[in-house]
């Protein structure tokens, strides 16, 4: 897709009772990408302002919460501008277009993070199996 540029596109969202319906990751203290330390959505969830107004994106980049730039900010500091917004939340998002060789994405990142919760669930599994049976033996030896 040589030529294409980014798109900045603004976005009004009317927080509901599902609220925004969104997830994001990023921030100078977690880069989502490498060498970019902004704030990106990772997910849309439905029946939320996002998914019901259709515009963002997987992907895109939020460069302004009401007004406030957040090109360069800690994660924590995204997250407090959109649980202090009222009930009208203006973003700012570029979105860049798809080369072939871009980071997958949200399926590769949420395919790592279930590996990693699998993992986790696998290895405490395994303690507690081994824990069971080391006190059934030391308890019928008492």
């Amino acid at each position: 897709m040589a030529g294409q540029e980014a798109q900045v596109i603004e976005i009004q969202l009317v927080k509901g009772i599902k609220g925004l319906g969104f997830n994001i990751r990023g921030g100078t203290d977690n880069e989502h990408r490498v060498d970019d330390p902004g704030i990106f959505v990772t997910t849309v969830r439905q029946g939320g302002a996002a998914s019901e107004d259709g515009r963002l994106q997987p992907g895109d980049k939020i460069v302004e919460i009401n007004g406030m730039d957040v090109t360069a900010v800690e994660h924590y500091e995204a997250v407090q501008a959109f649980h202090t917004a009222k009930d009208l939340v203006n973003l700012k998002v570029v979105r860049q277009p798809y080369q072939d060789g871009d980071d997958e994405g949200d399926a590769e990142a949420q395919s790592e993070s279930s590996l990693g919760y699998l993992t986790m669930a696998a290895l405490i599994g395994v303690v507690a199996v081994g824990a069971y049976f080391a006190y059934q033996r030391y308890s019928k030896a008492l």
